[in-house]
């Protein structure tokens, strides 16, 4: 990336999952409806419970073609950045073809919506705070908040395999290291971790749980950590990196082996 003045995109260290329901708007609508009540001074809630003690910062979208990032919503005004597909980034403001995307220094730049793809979570940050921190998780373990916490913070880390680092990560090691900065010792590779620890049925699945996948010829090939609301996070080959996906997806239903706690 490379930096202005205020060319640090704003680090993303918290998101809160948004349950879809029957006849419920579309993200668009959601997230222009949550900044109307950001600027009547009010915050921004879920579709889920009330979070009481954080302010409500944006949506999530991702990058989906590189692309520069503006002072204003013209093309020919200043480049702040230059960001690559992949990047995760704040949705704070939008005109009908711009995002304003939230910087580090909270000031907005602008990129085309055309390069952005709007994802089904809210970005928020602890009230009266600068700098995000975790968020709508009031019924989590401290162990749970952890892993899910350091997970977020390998969000767009590039997929490698055998890769156990910031400069690339496989899926397996990925698990292992936000389990491992949160305490628990896991084995490396996906096939042993599923041996390790109790299954979880389908329904009964918890934020942070470990889920995992099988080849069609039944090894255990690839593995995520479970979000909430069908929503998991993973070192994917097919995202090219740490990223968010669904688990209702037609790839990972099909591979769905089981979870493990």
């Amino acid at each position: 990336m490379t930096h202005a003045t205020r060319a640090t995109l704003s680090t993303l260290a918290l998101l809160v999952p948004l349950s879809p329901a029957r006849g419920q708007s579309s993200p668009e609508e959601q997230f222009r409806r949550a900044n109307e009540r950001i600027s009547r001074g009010g915050t921004a809630t879920t579709s889920r419970a009330p979070v009481r003690s954080e302010a409500y910062l944006g949506r999530l979208g991702v990058i989906t073609q590189a692309t520069n990032i503006h002072v204003t919503r013209s093309s020919a005004s200043a480049v702040l950045a230059r960001v690559e597909a992949g990047t995760y980034v704040c949705l704070r403001s939008q005109s009908p073809r711009w995002y304003g995307l939230l910087m580090a220094d909270r000031t907005l730049g602008w990129t085309q919506k055309a390069r952005v793809r709007m994802l089904d979570f809210n970005v928020v940050g602890s009230a009266g705070h600068a700098a995000p921190s975790m968020g709508g998780s009031e019924g989590l373990s401290g162990g749970q908040r952890r892993v899910i916490e350091v997970a977020y913070s390998f969000l767009g880390i590039p997929y490698k395999w055998g890769g156990t680092t910031g400069a690339g990560i496989d899926c397996s090691a990925f698990v292992q290291r936000c389990f491992a900065l949160a305490g628990v010792r896991l084995p490396r590779t996906a096939a042993e971790q599923f041996r390790y620890g109790s299954p979880v049925p389908v329904e009964l699945l918890q934020t942070a749980d470990r889920l995992y996948f099988a080849s069609g010829n039944g090894r255990i090939s690839h593995t995520g950590i479970y979000l909430g609301n069908g929503y998991f996070i993973h070192s994917s080959t097919n995202r090219r990196g740490v990223a968010i996906s669904a688990l209702n997806e037609a790839l990972y239903a099909r591979m769905y082996a089981g979870a493990r706690r």
